[in-house]
């Protein structure tokens, strides 16, 4: 069964997504250190994460392809 992702475990996946630092995560979300530790060990909370940070990577990806075809043609220019 899967674990239902709270308001807060939302708010500390953001947090984690933005600089990865726990001690932030916990804060954003109003519980402890502790507290984002145990959700990192539930399978449910992990793949979410993972999920994001997938998506995240990706419109990075797509980002720099874009910059780096904006840089070439500046230069060729």
């Amino acid at each position: 069964m899967a674990d239902k992702m709270t308001p807060k475990k939302h708010k500390a996946l953001e947090s984690l997504l933005l600089d990865g630092n726990v001690t932030h995560a916990a804060k954003a979300a109003g519980v402890s250190r502790n507290t984002v530790y145990t959700w990192l060990s539930e399978p449910a909370f992990n793949d979410e994460l993972r999920r994001l940070e997938g998506l995240a990577l990706q419109a990075l990806g797509r980002r720099l392809l874009t910059l780096g075809e904006k840089a070439t043609k500046a230069l060729e220019d």
